[in-house]
């Protein structure tokens, strides 16, 4: 059945690992708008969460003010709707995220704690006059289960309890809206189809030419890296209830009444572990929370180190201009004392030649003689600029010796091997 208009905003609903992010990512190539703030790909999802990092994050912010994680099975708390987070959190819906959406129209949202936190979701786009439809995404359990027992080491009966609670919770809390479901397995088989009619049930405007090579791209089969059987043997009641769910949602048209009987089913699962679901999400949560608290203590650490590092470059970097000034001092006091030494050579070269003529003359006139005394007089302060000379050229020579002495106590210090470290990696990194 199609929709009587289409809608403004395209809510997906799924379990985490279950096809969410490949089932935003095909219809936003079809025409929906998803926000441009969104959470970057990781390596447990290369090609992209599509997940609108505010949106995530207010989600996250109100499930921590209700003592709840991601992974946590129980229950939310009585009457969460009316905490103040739940006001704060609507309030930011209203003013910061809804007037950048809504100027996008149509525009998909996507986050697996939409499933928990749709109720609230429902009652501020509602109230804002915008025209919601639900895209329930829903993977195998068993696959769910596998890939969280991958990623995070969930135990499957948890996983299952998780998968049940998302799915019935998003079913329940969609009551009402268009809505349609949309099969992990069955849109990797024939995507451009199935989305066609999706987009139909909803009340999709999609482009006429639906890009398929773009969708066979994008959702590449190799990418479900987890594939159930098709008839697994039920190992408990949890396991029993998830594949008769999944069944029934999986169906050509749902059953919505036998959902509702299923659920009840949930409903006394749920009754007769309650103490131990109680123990597991406290369990569960203070895991969480470590976890984000190391997770925030390393980053503050990595931020210190680089502080760190950015201090010693500097500091690395300004002795080694400190160095090649010294340099080029040492550089002007050797052309300084070889200019001296080409002076005194071309004076004692002078001082050979006149010794030379006074020893071929043997008679000398008076005359000869005061020039014989000027000459003594010239290679007496010649011989004295030699010694100067000399005296300057021992001195330049100590200059020399301690600058060296400075030079390796330079290049072996610490400080040193850190810039010659950091200009290595310089040179790799370019």
């Amino acid at each position: 059945m199609q929709s009587a208009c289409q809608p403004d905003a395209v809510l997906v609903l799924g379990m985490h690992r279950s096809g969410t992010s490949a089932a935003t990512g095909a219809p936003e190539r079809l025409g929906l708008h998803l926000g441009d703030r969104l959470v970057p790909a990781a390596e447990d999802n290369p090609s992209g969460y599509f997940e609108h990092a505010d949106a995530v994050a207010l989600n996250e912010a109100l499930l921590d003010a209700m003592d709840r994680s991601w992974d946590d099975i129980r229950a939310l708390p009585d009457g969460w709707l009316a905490l103040p987070a739940a006001d704060a959190a609507r309030a930011r819906i209203r003013t910061d995220m809804l007037p950048a959406l809504s100027a996008n129209a149509p525009w998909a949202l996507k986050d697996p704690r939409l499933c928990r936190l749709l109720p609230l979701w429902r009652i501020v786009l509602e109230e804002s006059g915008v025209r919601v439809a639900a895209l329930l995404v829903v993977r195998h359990p068993d696959e769910v289960s596998a890939s969280l027992l991958a990623r995070d080491r969930m135990p499957p009966t948890i996983s299952r309890i998780l998968w049940l609670r998302h799915v019935f919770e998003s079913v329940r809390s969609s009551v009402g809206l268009p809505r349609a479901v949309l099969n992990y397995a069955a849109l990797l088989e024939a995507p451009t189809s199935l989305l066609s009619a999706v987009g139909e049930r909803l009340g999709l405007q999609l482009p006429a030419t639906a890009p398929q090579m773009a969708l066979d791209e994008f959702l590449k089969r190799d990418a479900r890296h987890h594939a159930a059987c098709n008839d697994p043997p039920p190992t408990d009641e949890w396991h029993a209830l998830s594949l008769r769910t999944y069944s029934e949602l999986t169906a050509i048209e749902p059953d919505w009444r036998r959902m509702d009987a299923l659920y009840q089913e949930f409903c006394r699962l749920q009754q007769q572990a309650a103490n131990w679901i109680e123990l597991t999400g406290a369990v569960l949560r203070a895991a969480d929370v470590r976890r984000r608290s190391l997770a925030e203590r390393a980053l503050a650490r990595e931020a210190q180190l680089d502080a760190a590092l950015q201090t010693v470059t500097a500091q690395a970097l300004e002795r080694l201009e400190t160095m090649r000034a010294l340099r080029a001092d040492l550089d002007a006091t050797q052309i300084a004392l070889e200019q001296v030494k080409a002076q005194a050579l071309e004076r004692l070269e002078t001082m050979r030649g006149l010794r030379l003529q006074l020893d071929a003359t043997e008679s000398l006139s008076l005359e000869r003689l005061a020039g014989l005394e000027r000459v003594s007089r010239e290679y007496a302060e010649a011989t004295q600029a030699l010694e100067r000379a000399e005296a300057k050229r021992a001195e330049v020579e100590a200059t020399l010796v301690r600058v060296s002495e400075r030079l390796a106590r330079i290049e072996t210090s610490w400080w040193w091997k850190a810039a010659q470290s950091v200009r290595r990696l310089l040179r790799r990194g370019g």
